[in-house]
């Protein structure tokens, strides 16, 4: 029988081995991005047709929103639609409001 204090110190001792993960190496997840037509998607059916010329911008480093809204809350949720998508960075909301 194991001694509670021996499998204490077992599960803090470095594993060791494939596929164990070493102190200079780190775990990343990819995660698709949504493609331009499914972050307009995601945003018209927030904004019901209340963003005119509405264009999105992906690149990289992120999302560029660009279009024409009558009020700034329509501007604002076209934004948090897109900052509710996982793993898409919102660098600008160009919307203009006139």
């Amino acid at each position: 029988m194991i001694a509670h204090e021996d499998m204490l110190a077992a599960r803090d001792e470095p594993q060791s081995g494939p596929g164990a993960i070493t102190e200079n190496e780190s775990v990343s997840t990819t995660v698709a991005l949504p493609c331009v037509e499914q972050i307009e998607a995601r945003i018209l059916s927030r904004v019901a047709g209340r963003v005119q010329n509405l264009h999105v911008i992906v690149r990289q480093d992120g999302v560029i929103l660009q279009g024409r809204a009558r009020t700034y809350h329509v501007k604002q949720l076209a934004q948090h639609a897109v900052l509710e998508l996982p793993g898409v960075r919102l660098l600008a909301n160009d919307i203009e409001v006139a």
